[in-house]
């Protein structure tokens, strides 16, 4: 495990001014580690199977013990160049939608596959959460939609935007990425690689605000400008809204506007470091107070390794850790999520082998 000293956090906790560098403090952190093929719990991880499409999204709901991991993934079709054209229009709505089940519930330790849903409903699906009541929230970047599915009749009980018409108002959406659901059902939705903003609703649907900007060249990089919100981490304890700025490298947070006379959207915190690169995917675990993330392949001749990321943002705590080093290869992962315990990670892998790894928290502890 490295501790890379040169990474640096802008804060804006109490007296803390939002411009000032702080440098990470080594500590007793988290160590993690593959959950590898074996005898008992472990002889199913990594995770693969030839019924899988490419894996964008992963969501534990339930504790380790008895709960279930829920797989997102894309059966046949794949994104590439030619699945849009220039106004953000899928172009193969015509083939009709998936027609294979594209969430999978799986027993989050032996990973016996309990359920599947979703065929002949989506296109190109990307983001999955799951919130506390065990709904799901799915996004489909081909469709321009958000979908919230009720876990008990596994029908859709609310959707949000235009099938098939992307668009920037209160009402539409281009290619919406993720998800974060508050305790009190109000919910964001990063929106996404066409639109930088993100979007507050209330429990019912309704718009209530939109924050971000894009990233403009030549201009002063704010605290608000976003480049591809890839994915979202609501950390309700200190009411805030995190964003993996994808292209930006990095992750920013805002207020949630959770709390009493508080306002969602004020920049807070700023996660950025060289070895960050392209952040595909973040989450939170109050249970061990760290926000987790994973990066991924950039388009560059000279990409960075692919590392989990654990911070501490309270402290500035951060560690890295290298799979490579100890012989797990990531190729592309693309969505992350932590058991409710915080004892274990799951990395989704999107291709060219679609993989879900497993790792411990070695030294996880209970909270004092």
């Amino acid at each position: 495990m490295a501790i890379w000293k040169g990474l640096f956090i802008l804060v804006c906790f109490g007296s803390i001014a939002a411009s000032q560098k702080i440098e990470p403090k080594p500590g007793p952190g988290t160590e993690i580690n593959e959950v590898k093929g074996g005898e008992g719990d472990s002889a199913v991880w990594p995770l693969r199977n030839v019924a899988y499409g490419d894996v964008s999204g992963i969501a534990e709901w339930g504790s380790h013990s008895n709960g279930e991991l829920f797989i997102l993934h894309r059966g046949p079709n794949r994104w590439n160049e030619g699945c849009f054209n220039l106004s953000n229009v899928y172009q193969n709505l015509e083939k009709g939608p998936i027609q294979e089940d594209v969430l999978v519930g799986i027993d989050s330790i032996t990973g016996e596959q309990l359920h599947s849903w979703g065929r002949d409903r989506f296109f190109l699906p990307h983001g999955l959460s799951v919130d506390g009541r065990g709904y799901f929230w799915i996004t489909d970047v081909a469709l321009h939609q958000v979908f919230k599915v009720d876990p008990a009749s596994l029908k859709t009980s609310l959707v949000l935007g235009t099938a098939g018409v992307p668009g920037s108002d209160q009402s539409h959406f281009c290619k919406p990425t993720d998800v974060a659901v508050a305790r009190d059902g109000s919910f964001f939705v990063a929106d996404g690689y066409c639109n930088s903003r993100i979007i507050k609703f209330s429990a019912e649907g309704e718009f209530l605000l939109e924050f971000g900007r894009p990233t403009i060249s030549g201009l002063t990089d704010a605290g608000n400008t976003l480049n591809v919100p890839h994915s979202l981490a609501l950390l309700e304890n200190y009411d805030l809204i995190c964003v993996a700025n994808r292209e930006g490298e990095k992750i920013q947070c805002f207020t949630a506007g959770l709390e009493a006379n508080s306002q969602a959207g004020r920049f807070v915190l700023q996660v950025a470091h060289p070895s960050l690169s392209r952040v595909f995917a973040i989450r939170y675990s109050q249970a061990v107070n760290r926000l987790y993330a994973v990066n991924g392949v950039g388009f560059g001749l000279e990409d960075k390794p692919i590392m989990i990321f654990s911070i501490n943002v309270l402290s500035s705590e951060v560690q890295t850790w290298n799979p490579a080093e100890d012989g797990v290869v990531l190729k592309a992962p693309h969505g992350l999520t932590v058991s409710q315990d915080g004892h274990y990670l799951y990395v989704a892998d999107l291709s060219p082998q679609p993989t879900v790894w497993k790792f411990e928290n070695q030294d996880f502890k209970l909270p004092a």
